[in-house]
């Protein structure tokens, strides 16, 4: 069952739970494109527009429409709840799934406070259900690709990593969606909803821990009550460094660079050739073979251009992207997400802690207090 009928479920959530393959499973969004999944299906779509909802219903197949997303928690049809709505409801909704022993697939951010996501995962493991966050860019081939090659240590000893989550907006992505600019619905601006995605892969591809965040930011273009630019600097446990950048005034931008003393790596999702290596000691050997620059770096194939190395994208991870992954952690209870409520809290709280030092124009130490 799903909670909500927006531009993110109608984009993402009912094409990844639509038949793998089939039609439905096509998305115009490349990085909600992972092309269906196996052994699940939308039996019930919850809506406040029920008109709007119904239609996709209707497109994609869903038996049942309903107003009352409570509905779709007590339905014995169901057995598991997606909650995708305004940020504020998040919590409320995935508490009370997982009490009616429903394992819960929530969106991004996790919650607006820690208390609310801690409530969270006290209640999926109480009830033995489990609480995923949909951080939807780990899943993606490219960055996949990325973390076999920082892990394998080409890199050397990383020092930085930075990343730049930038859109022109939820005003342009989502027409209509005024939420996202109400403190009360959103909690924050832009540093919480795009923002959270560069913390994130920052996050998942050092697999360091963030110990202390400086942030600012501001309402530089949109007449909005929230911030619309936002940067926060990190420095994580081993004293490795960390930059992000999060818009809502921008070209789309989704990139990230990781900086090791043995060379760099680059990815820009918005990219043809969306991952280059580069390393300091200068040209990459290339096959004697004339013309054949194709090569093997830390196992993965790819090419070498003009000293750089562009692995090769798979069409797909050996998770099938987020959908899959949580119907094959629900089937096979031992497989813990990847994206787990635990992870969507520690990124949710490096995020606060941007806003508690771009509010007291200090340095903040994690764990954070809230």
């Amino acid at each position: 069952g799903i909670i909500g009928a927006g531009k993110v479920v109608q984009r993402a959530y009912l094409p990844g739970f639509s038949p793998r393959g089939s039609k439905n499973s096509k998305t115009e969004f490349s990085w909600y494109d992972y092309g269906g999944c196996d052994n699940g299906r939308v039996v019930v779509l919850c809506g406040k527009n029920v008109d709007e909802a119904r239609e996709y219903a209707d497109k994609f197949g869903v038996p049942k429409v309903c107003e009352n997303w409570r509905e779709v928690v007590e339905d014995a049809g169901v057995d598991a709840v997606c909650v995708a709505t305004p940020n504020y409801l998040h919590s409320e909704m995935s508490i009370a799934a997982a009490n009616a022993g429903k394992d819960v697939l929530v969106e991004k951010p996790i919650a607006i406070t820690l208390r609310e996501a801690d409530a969270m995962i006290e209640a999926a493991e109480k009830n033995n259900v489990l609480l995923m966050v949909n951080h939807t860019f780990r899943f993606l081939p490219a960055v996949d690709i990325s973390l076999r090659i920082v892990r394998s240590g080409v890199l050397g000893r990383i020092v930085s990593v930075k990343s730049k989550f930038g859109t022109p907006g939820p005003d342009l992505w989502a027409p209509g969606s005024d939420w996202f600019f109400s403190r009360d619905e959103a909690g924050y601006g832009t540093l919480l909803d795009v923002g959270i995605h560069a913390v994130d892969l920052v996050r998942y591809l050092s697999g360091k821990r963030v110990s202390d965040v400086a942030g600012f930011g501001g309402t530089f273009s949109k007449n909005i009550e929230l911030d619309d630019n936002s940067v926060c600097i990190f420095r994580f446990e081993d004293e490795t460094l960390g930059i992000i950048e999060a818009s809502w005034t921008s070209v789309l931008d989704i990139s990230v660079v990781v900086s090791g003393d043995k060379g760099l790596l680059e990815i820009n999702l918005c990219r043809d050739k969306p991952v280059r290596l580069e390393l300091s000691s200068g040209r990459f050997e290339e096959r004697k073979e004339a013309g054949d620059n194709n090569m093997e770096i830390a196992g993965i194939k790819g090419m070498s251009v003009e000293g750089s190395f562009y692995p090769d994208i798979p069409s797909e991870t050996e998770y099938r992207g987020p959908f899959q992954h949580f119907i094959d952690c629900i089937l096979d209870k031992r497989k813990m997400p990847i994206s787990s409520g635990k992870e969507g809290r520690d990124t949710l709280e490096v995020v606060l802690a941007g806003y508690k030092s771009i509010r007291e124009s200090k340095f903040i130490t994690l764990p954070l207090k809230e």
